[in-house]
């Protein structure tokens, strides 16, 4: 899910969509985080900063390829 919540781009990874969501990657403002521009959230705690979009997305996918997946098919 996308998401702009006070001028800040949210970007959202839910297991189902009637739960909060497992992680999220926030585009902080310019400047104001020491550790980079942008932030991966799992949960409510911070698990990676980074300067690019990039650096999140590769520790978004460690931690994505650590959780079990269950893929459900439909009845079609």
């Amino acid at each position: 899910a996308i998401d702009q919540q006070d001028v800040v781009p949210v970007f959202s990874v839910f297991r189902r969509s009637q739960e909060l969501p497992l992680y999220t990657v926030v585009k902080a403002a310019p400047g104001t985080t020491r550790q980079g521009d942008y932030l991966l959230l799992a949960g409510r705690q911070r698990a990676a900063a980074g300067a690019t979009l990039g650096d999140v997305l590769a520790r978004l996918k460690r931690l994505i390829g650590q959780r079990p997946v269950r893929l459900e098919e439909s009845g079609a």
